[in-house]
């Protein structure tokens, strides 16, 4: 988890390396409640972010501009493509 240092906001991250593929990189950050961290596995932090309302999305694969997202699809798609 991450912790915003100006507004104390609790992020969980997902992060995607595609080594095969120039600009393969793509990570998403969603809110998480401090009481959800505690029961959250890494297995389950994908879809976490995934079903989230809205979650910033960035990395390479994105041209390296971080985007506001309301997509709750986004983790499936990515992991099986």
């Amino acid at each position: 988890m991450l912790l915003c240092s100006r507004c104390g906001r609790g992020w969980i991250k997902y992060l995607e390396e595609r080594e095969y593929q120039t600009a393969g990189g793509r990570w998403a950050e969603a809110p998480i409640d401090p009481e959800a961290v505690a029961t959250i596995t890494p297995a389950a932090a994908a879809e976490f972010v995934g079903t989230a309302p809205w979650r910033l999305t960035g990395g390479s694969g994105f041209g390296s501009v971080v985007r506001r997202v309301y997509d709750p699809g986004w983790p499936a798609r990515v992991a099986t493509s």
